[in-house]
């Protein structure tokens, strides 16, 4: 809205041909619908007068964790100094917020079933990425600010990268208590088996070639030895099924990786070895 001085009152300017009402961008950039008085914030309009939207955001983002959470008409958390909301939805901080803690969770999951860690710092890198030049780059050919896009961008591809980390994470976790954790000689080998079979492979110890660059091969490979027992053993103790499929016959010396997990895999209730 565009206020103006009349006789030292300071009034709602509604002159249409005033520079100020020109500019249908106003505040936070959003866009001032001139007849309605209303901010339009892409999937439904803002009333500045009384803090709130007029219609109510969809059933999806009702939070029972927050005070606010069960207030559809809410804007912003009833902080439009702070925050900002450019897509109707939520603000941008509570994006942010859930995607953080989805890609905590993303990352302890894997990390606890042996998977590989480089992928999920990269999906959710490109994520946030591509959603914020995509944000940026609409937002700039629509109103001509790209960093408002940009930052808005940001927020929603953390979210969903953070989402769909944690989806992923937890289809594998699924997946290993149902079908089990392969194990054998030969982990090129092992994974073709484990792909036919619907079981998980678990990935060696992450910084093994730094480790090895620093401290001599011979102490990553007992750290990396350790590092793996401790994980069949973790298998172990949540009664995972372990599917061992055994030597590599192609071979003519044998892996000092599968000894131990052939060893401290002995006599488990839930071993099923593959000839």
């Amino acid at each position: 809205m565009v206020w103006k001085y009349n006789n030292g009152t300071l009034v709602l300017d509604t002159d249409n041909t005033s520079i100020g009402n020109r500019n249908p961008f106003r505040y936070k950039s959003y866009y001032l619908d001139i007849e309605s008085r209303l901010y339009y914030l892409n999937s439904r309009y803002y009333n500045p007068r009384i803090g709130r939207f007029i219609t109510i955001d969809s059933i999806d983002y009702i939070d029972e964790s927050s005070i606010y959470g069960y207030n559809l008409y809410c804007y912003c958390g009833n902080n439009p100094v702070m925050y900002v909301d450019t897509s109707g939805h939520m603000p941008e901080w509570a994006m942010w917020l859930i995607g953080g803690v989805a890609f905590a969770g993303a990352i302890a999951l894997t990390a606890l079933t042996g998977g590989a860690l480089a992928p999920v710092f990269i999906g959710m890198g490109a994520s946030i990425a591509t959603s914020a030049i995509i944000g940026g780059t609409v937002s700039y050919f629509k109103e001509g600010d790209f960093w408002s896009g940009f930052s808005h961008g940001a927020a929603e591809g953390a979210m969903w990268g953070g989402i769909f980390a944690l989806g992923g994470a937890v289809l594998r976790t699924v997946k290993m208590f149902k079908n089990g954790v392969a194990i054998g000689e030969n982990m090129k080998r092992v994974e073709k088996l484990a792909k036919c079979g619907g079981q998980i492979t678990y990935k060696g110890m992450p910084g093994y070639k730094i480790i090895s660059k620093i401290g001599g091969d011979n102490l990553a490979r007992q750290l990396s030895i350790e590092h793996n027992k401790r994980f069949i053993e973790r298998m172990m103790n949540w009664g995972v099924k372990l599917v061992d499929y055994g030597i590599d016959a192609s071979r003519d010396y044998r892996s000092f990786y599968y000894l131990m997990e052939a060893i401290v895999s002995n006599g488990y209730e839930f071993l099923q070895i593959m000839l």
